[in-house]
């Protein structure tokens, strides 16, 4: 039995009858939660809306600070946030969408369809800040990530903003927490997360906690933002792990282990700094006797190594050299969109490619031209088959590439490497696998 006057207490009245009396109390928090804004509504998606990677790279703007930066551009397309999978701190940059023109296109379309274009295109004066956003429709608990300047938002990736970056990140955390788990099972038990729940989870700010909660944030920002920067599906993509991590080594297999255990050590010290920010929020809402710190594998949001999907993943980078989308002489994307001859260029017989190298706002600190130690297939031609028939055939480029990343000497012990994770038949050559 509990007296109804309780159930008025939680915003919203909810018939919450399980909720014990140090729960109800911290709805009386006045302490902000930040600036909770929903996003617009394109009302046409399959028009206005692509993954990254679907159109010239050229033609996205990155790191816009404001409007006015974004029309001076000249560009079509800007960075979008959209919701997407659970996942915490950092991540779901996947999507860009058609803001022309400061949205020209856009805007005429919603005029043109509702009379008013402010009815689906809302919070304009948001776009291109830094903030934290989240999936509104989730079949599981509750992430928030943190992203720069420069994206629009989406009514699906709903986002939330802040003058003081301190606050930012107190509120990151506490989200990412049990605590706010605990109050949406009160203010949102379908798991609609919608800003209306999430701006009622009462924030109580310990002041004391700040400097050490910012720190841990911050470090899991940086754990995050480099696992997901290590997958060719994001757009800040450097070098394939199993390079960036191969240290001397002429191996493949000894470049996956050591790949393998830079991952777990992230890994582990993700699930660390989360569970002792459990144990501070813990603490502070006083639900010792209601909730424990630990945090379950399944739900750390980064990847551990993974034989069979870095090998594969380590072929589809190798097929990106062969075509100049990447180059093993410069970090990053190289070639996707525009002219090829701005990116790759043969000098006096010898190929050169052409490396760019910005800073974490997106300014170029330097861009050079230098040797290509892997030429791309100039004729933008790979011919897959089953024998090795001609000399730049997919798997003979697959060849020359692992000499010049792993050296001749150890290839034909790569090659069995490679053709075993990928499960050849006894039958197989190794060549005839891959």
């Amino acid at each position: 039995e509990t007296s109804k006057e309780n159930f008025s207490q939680i915003p919203g009245s909810p018939i919450a009858y399980w909720v014990n009396k140090t729960l109800i109390s911290h709805f009386a928090s006045k302490e902000t939660m930040g600036t909770t804004r929903k996003g617009m509504v394109t009302a046409d998606n399959p028009r206005f809306i692509r993954t990254w990677e679907e159109v010239d790279i050229s033609k996205i703007a990155f790191n816009c600070t404001s409007r006015e930066e974004a029309q001076s551009t000249l560009c079509k397309w800007f960075p979008y946030k959209k919701g997407g999978e659970f996942r915490k701190w950092y991540g779901n940059s996947d999507w860009v969408v058609n803001w022309e023109n400061d949205g020209q296109e856009m805007k005429t379309f919603a005029e043109h369809k509702y009379k008013c274009y402010t009815r689906t295109i809302t919070n304009i004066a948001y776009f291109f800040k830094e903030g934290l956003t989240w999936s509104t429709i989730s079949s599981g608990p509750l992430s928030l990530r943190y992203f720069p300047k420069g994206f629009i938002f989406d009514s699906k990736g709903s986002s939330m903003y802040f003058n003081d970056s301190t606050l930012k990140d107190y509120i990151l955390s506490l989200m990412n927490s049990k605590i706010a788990d605990t109050f949406l099972k009160i203010l949102s038990p379908t798991l609609d997360f919608n800003v209306g729940p999430i701006s009622n989870i009462p924030v109580i700010l310990d002041k004391t906690k700040i400097i050490k909660i910012k720190d841990m944030v911050e470090n899991n920002i940086i754990i995050s933002k480099t696992d997901w920067d290590y997958f060719e599906t994001s757009w800040d993509f450097q070098k394939h792990p199993l390079l960036t991590h191969r240290g001397n080594s002429t191996s493949i297999e000894q470049a996956f282990n050591n790949w393998s255990s830079f991952a777990e050590k992230q890994f582990n010290q993700l699930k660390i700094n989360e569970e002792e920010l459990n144990r501070i929020f813990i603490e502070i809402y006083g639900l010792q006797d209601e909730l424990t710190p630990e945090v379950e594998d399944k739900d750390i949001t980064i990847s551990k190594a993974d034989r069979v999907r870095d090998i594969k993943s380590f072929i589809s980078y190798a097929v990106g050299c062969m075509f100049g989308r990447y180059s093993i002489d410069a970090e990053g994307l190289i070639y996707a969109g525009g002219d090829f001859k701005d990116k790759w260029k043969n000098e006096n017989g010898h190929w050169k490619v052409r490396k760019i190298v910005k800073d974490e706002e997106g300014k170029i600190v330097e861009d050079t031209w230098v040797d290509a130690t892997f030429v791309p297939d100039m004729d933008n031609v790979l011919p897959i088959t089953d024998d090795e028939y001609f000399e730049d055939d997919i798997v003979s480029r697959f060849i020359e590439f692992l000499k010049v990343t792993f050296g001749e000497d150890t290839l034909e012990e790569n090659l069995d490497y490679i053709a075993d994770t990928l499960g050849r038949k006894s039958s197989e050559t190794a060549r005839q696998a891959i």
